[in-house]
């Protein structure tokens, strides 16, 4: 007697070959598109922990609310550096602007103060990242200057190109804060 079974009919070789690729192929898909929603519904990025787009324009409007336009630099450095706030600041920024956050900024030191717990656990979910670490330094540059300068001065320097459109060399006078 003939151990192996044969099927004769429509089902072959290779439509149990397709089965076989198609099942685990079609079992991918949807846990593939269900992680995709749950990810998509969550506030933070999984990998980084960071506070995607929507959360973070709604924790920056609570701020606003809170505490007014001087956190917006904050909440800038904090969470997008990059995406075209460093491009507009000649366009947005004027002397009297630049003065104006120059004597409010002890309200951003209080908010790096107030913060450091919150980039301590972002230090632990990241590791090397140092986010104290630098919520710390640029709080020094601010109150007073590092070896690397001082806000007052660079402030001064940026009032100069706002006001001349060209930096200035050592012989020009720094306007005043």
């Amino acid at each position: 007697m003939d151990s192996v079974l044969h099927a004769s009919g429509r089902i072959g070789p290779r439509t149990l070959l397709i089965t076989t690729a198609a099942v685990p192929l079609t079992g991918w898909v949807v846990h593939a598109v269900a992680l995709h929603k749950k990810l998509a519904a969550t506030k933070r990025d999984p990998l980084t922990g960071l506070m995607r787009r929507d959360s973070y324009t709604a924790r920056a409007r609570r701020l606003l609310a809170r505490h007014g336009d001087g956190t917006t630099v904050v909440m800038v450095i904090e969470a997008d550096p990059m995406d075209g706030y460093a491009w507009d600041g000649d366009h947005r920024w004027t002397l009297e602007l630049v003065r104006e956050w120059w004597r409010d900024r002890e309200r951003i030191l209080e908010y790096l103060r107030d913060q450091v717990h919150e980039w301590e656990r972002y230090d632990r979910w990241i590791p090397n990242q140092r986010a104290v670490e630098g919520a710390l330094d640029f709080a020094a540059y601010i109150a007073g200057g590092t070896d690397s300068g001082s806000v007052e001065t660079d402030l001064q320097i940026y009032l100069y190109w706002l006001q001349e459109r060209r930096s200035p060399s050592p012989a020009d006078r720094l306007p005043e804060l």
